[in-house]
């Protein structure tokens, strides 16, 4: 179509617009992502008649780039709005405001955005009521991520009043919808699914991209609300629709309700795993308020795990977005995540910063959930310094709050955490009654996580209180539910639990069992704990490059639009160099040919005057005169003709040259597509990779975990059997010569046996179930010098324990024992031979544990001092020892933060002294 006049522009420029509104129907008919859609909207862009016909392609290829490519969806609509704006095209400039304000709310440019939309709907056009609409309803969701929620409610039901005066209901729906987002986010979940009935019943348009939005905010709804059942279906919903949709933000929405589910019922595996997918995808389409969610759920899930240090350094990535586009809701809810991080690490003044912050924020907001959980936070705090009466005092605003909100999770969180604070001050009474009240909510709620940890909680404080009976049936529940769950936290404190019970009815032996099984379960944690961090290290790493190498195709990609919109307005002005080169051509041409006319007349009337000479002589010799003088000019024009001619012929080769350029851009923006396609195949490949390689290193991990535990029992069973021989050779053997051979194997196997037990004993440093109890030292030295009573005996040596029984302390019995053991072995195994002694003493001095352990034996060559703590290590070629003993005591130490000093002087003795910090 080729309009020719202003009056008909405007006509093309009105029927151009019915043809984009036929071909774009409205904007949540879902977004095309497939790649022949953008691959035809560019053909079409190239071969547009006129520039109207560019605007409206431009603002659908934008469209359509969106949640596929937000930074080259935003370049196509800044490139239709400064060509609609010199066109003076007032449709296509209202559609591109809007389609920029689109681009800047997913790049978290709040400001420009709302700009954007508000200038969008401050230009009339012929039906422009409906895109008004549409603006307000994408302002509400820009006052929602910056946590303005009154301002967004007052746009949204302003929109909404304007829409039911009107017959034009199409985005009542997308009003409906985020306005049940704001008052989700205000908790005020009722009202937010009663807007959700009304969005729902008003939809104008299914697709799936569509309805996974809805079901997204139903599902959040009633996880609000306590009903966790039906949010799990509202979450399977949301993920049908989003892969039936081409949208990326669906799926993104699909992984948050995955997270959530997993980290329900204490599937931390799974909530990790769907929370990298979830940050992958807000790297393709750049959505930044989803991404910071993302990395503020990762940090919830790895505070969850106890890996504190990683769990900080992900929420503070989350602040740093979050502050970058001033979302204060999102900064409030990561403040308050990051206090409870270092609340957890003990660092309590850093905590109570962290969530004043949080609660100053929530404040300003008046986001009343936000600031009962600042102080229930703060209740935690308080308890864990011991200061109970400050404690139950937020514990109850908390709860306060949360009651008059109906929030019901955290009504039962509320009164968990206040029966903590009972218990801690000995009022047990007070604490069964409050866990009682809790269980009920958590059996209403149906979250088997917090039914495990309630189950657990009351058995534990019944079997404290000695009430056996009465902790069984919640014991047994609490061990039932810990199994649905598959979470090994949850199984290994149920174990402990029944260890503690078996322990009080004084049943050691399955007590021990219990232990042991427990043992078991944080042995595997550990193990999992160790692959999971190398695993998710390694895929944030590659988010991060697969990030960069995102940025540079599209910085490179913008570069290479900018080139080609350069490129494209040099040969537009070439071309205008030409027509008003050839209009002046033609112009020059016909002059000429009327000056010819013109002296073909003027000769005709010479010979007229020739044949009438006598009567005009005067007359005619002026005509002359002024023949030569035509003549001249002729001449003139002829010349400059021949020039115009020549310039004519270089501009048509110019314009060739010209339109060779053309050719080599095509050719090079069709290289720049399919190095896309490369790209985006690689990283669907190193995708593949990245999970081939991480469940290769999962399984070496439980191959080498297999391989170790079932080697040492195996080394140790045909080990015992000699040991056992040797023994009844000694009785039944009577030759002597046997009975020494007998007793040189029996020295060989234990010999073996102490270092296959000394190897264990590396692994259970490791893995170690650190549980503070009270230690007697003098009971634990005295036993362990019992052990070795007989070798003593057998070298001569003087054994003494100078420890006084009054000191005691808390610490992890089995670290210390490990300690004293291979201290012990080392004196007597290099101790001197005249009149040879070891030992034992332990004090307290200074907030410490001084243990020293000292013999009169050969020393220590000063040479060797730095190696001695390495693994396999001996100092003395005659030693026999295996060279483990100072490395074990070493690596329990790094443990208990303890330090160790050796003062020794060769062939005169060896003082070993070990500082233990009292936690």
């Amino acid at each position: 179509m080729y309009c020719k006049s202003i009056q008909q522009r405007g006509q093309c420029g009105k029927m151009l617009l019915v043809l984009l509104v036929i071909i774009t129907s409205l904007f949540e008919v879902g977004k095309a992502q497939d790649k022949k859609q953008i691959d035809s909207l560019e053909n079409l862009l190239k071969n547009a008649e006129t520039d109207y016909q560019k605007v409206d392609i431009l603002n659908q290829l934008s469209f359509s780039l969106y949640d596929f490519n937000d930074s080259l969806g935003l370049i196509k609509a800044l490139q239709a709005l400064s060509l609609s704006k010199k066109l003076y095209y007032k449709n296509g400039e209202k559609r591109s405001l809007t389609l920029v304000g689109i681009g800047y709310f997913s790049s978290g440019k709040y400001t420009l955005s709302k700009q954007s939309f508000i200038q969008s709907s401050n230009i009339v056009t012929d039906g422009d009521e409906e895109e008004n609409h549409y603006n307000n309803a994408f302002l509400g969701n820009v006052y929602c991520d910056l946590g303005l929620y009154d301002s967004a409610l007052h746009v949204l039901q302003a929109t909404e009043s304007d829409i039911k005066r009107t017959t034009k209901i199409r985005y009542l729906s997308r009003v409906y919808r985020t306005k049940a987002r704001v008052l989700n986010t205000l908790y005020r979940y009722s009202d937010a699914i009663e807007m959700l009935k009304l969005a729902e019943a008003s939809l104008v348009n299914n697709s799936p991209a569509v309805l996974s939005e809805l079901y997204f905010l139903y599902f959040n709804a009633y996880l609000n609300a306590g009903n966790f059942s039906v949010a799990k279906k509202y979450a399977t919903l949301t993920c049908e629709q989003a892969k039936l949709s081409t949208s990326n933000y669906s799926m993104v929405q699909c992984k948050l309700c995955e997270i959530d589910i997993s980290t329900h019922q204490a599937d931390y595996k799974n909530a990790l795993k769907y929370t990298f997918e979830g940050i992958h995808l807000t790297k393709l389409f750049g959505y930044h308020f989803p991404r910071a969610q993302l990395y503020l759920k990762a940090s919830e899930v790895y505070s969850e795990l106890s890996e504190y240090e990683l769990a900080a350094s992900i929420a503070f990535k989350a602040l740093s977005l979050a502050q970058e586009s001033n979302m204060q809701g999102l900064m409030a809810e990561i403040n308050g995540t990051l206090a409870w991080i270092f609340k957890d690490q003990k660092d309590y003044r850093q905590a109570l910063n962290f969530v004043n912050e949080s609660e100053r924020i929530r404040t300003i907001l008046k986001d009343k959930r936000g600031i009962a959980n600042c102080y229930n936070t703060k209740g935690l705090i308080y308890m864990l310094e011991g200061d109970n009466e400050l404690s139950i005092s937020f514990h109850q605003k908390a709860l306060q709050i949360r009651k008059e909100l109906n929030y019901k999770a955290g009504i039962g969180a509320s009164l968990f955490n206040l029966s903590l604070v009972y218990k801690q001050v000995g009022n047990f009474d007070q604490a069964y009654q409050l866990l009682l009240q809790g269980l009920e909510i958590d059996k209403e709620i149906g979250d088997v996580s917090d039914l495990t940890i309630s189950y657990t909680e009351i058995a534990t404080l019944l079997i404290e209180t000695k009430k056996l009976k009465e902790a069984q049936p919640y014991a047994d529940k609490a061990f039932e539910m810990a199994q649905q769950t598959q979470s090994k936290l949850l199984i290994r404190n149920a174990y402990n639990m029944y260890a503690n019970y078996y322990e009080k009815k004084e049943d050691w032996k399955k007590a021990h069992y219990y232990i042991k099984l427990a043992k078991a379960e944080d042995d595997s944690i550990y193990s999992e704990s160790i692959s999971r961090k190398m695993a998710e290290m390694n895929a944030l790493y590659d988010v991060e490059k697969k990030q960069q190498e995102l940025l540079l195709l599209r910085n490179d990609k913008s570069l290479q639009e900018t080139k080609l919109n350069l490129q494209a307005e040099q040969l537009r002005n070439q071309y205008i160099i030409i027509i008003v080169g050839t209009t002046g051509f033609i112009l020059v041409s016909v002059f000429v040919i009327l000056l010819f006319n013109y002296s073909k007349r003027m000769a005709k009337a010479k010979d007229e005057l020739h044949r009438s000479h006598l009567e005009i002589l005067e007359v005619n010799e002026e005509l002359k005169t002024l023949n030569h003088r035509l003549i001249e000019k002729q001449e003139e024009i002829q010349a400059q003709a021949e020039e115009l001619t020549e310039s004519n012929e270089t501009l048509l080769k110019l314009n060739n040259d010209n339109l060779e350029k053309q050719e080599e851009l095509a050719a090079q923006t069709e290289e720049l597509r399919e190095a896309n396609e490369a790209i985006i195949n690689l990283n669907f490949k190193l995708e593949e990779r990245v999970e081939q390689r991480t469940q290769q290193l999962k399984q070496a991990y439980l191959e080498l975990d297999t391989f170790f535990y079932r080697s040492s029992h195996d080394f140790r069973r045909p080990l015992t059997t000699f040991m056992g021989l040797a023994e009844v050779a000694k009785i039944t053997v009577k030759d002597e010569r046997a009975i020494e051979l007998f007793d040189k194997v029996r020295e060989t196997a234990l010999s073996l046996d102490k270092m296959i037990r000394k190897l264990q004993a590396i692994s259970d440093v490791g893995a170690q179930d650190l549980v503070l109890k009270d230690i007697s030292v003098k009971e634990v030295i005295d036993n362990i010098l019992i052990q070795y009573e007989e070798e003593a005996r057998s070298k001569s040596i003087f054994l003494k324990n100078e420890t006084n029984k009054q000191v005691t302390f808390k610490s992890y019995p089995a670290l210390i024992m490990l300690i004293v053991e291979n201290l012990v072995e080392n004196a007597i195994q290099f101790c001197g031979v005249d009149h040879p002694f070891v030992k034992v003493m332990c004090y307290v001095h200074e907030g410490e544990i001084i243990l020293e352990v000292i013999d009169n034996g050969q020393g220590i060559q000063e040479e060797y001092i730095p190696k001695i703590y390495d693994m396999y290590f001996r100092a003395n070629v005659s030693s026999r020892g295996n060279g483990l003993g100072l490395y074990i005591v070493r690596k329990a130490l790094d443990k208990l933060k303890g330090d160790i000093q050796i003062k020794t002087v060769l062939h005169v003795g060896t003082t070993v002294r070990v500082n233990i910090p009292i936690s």
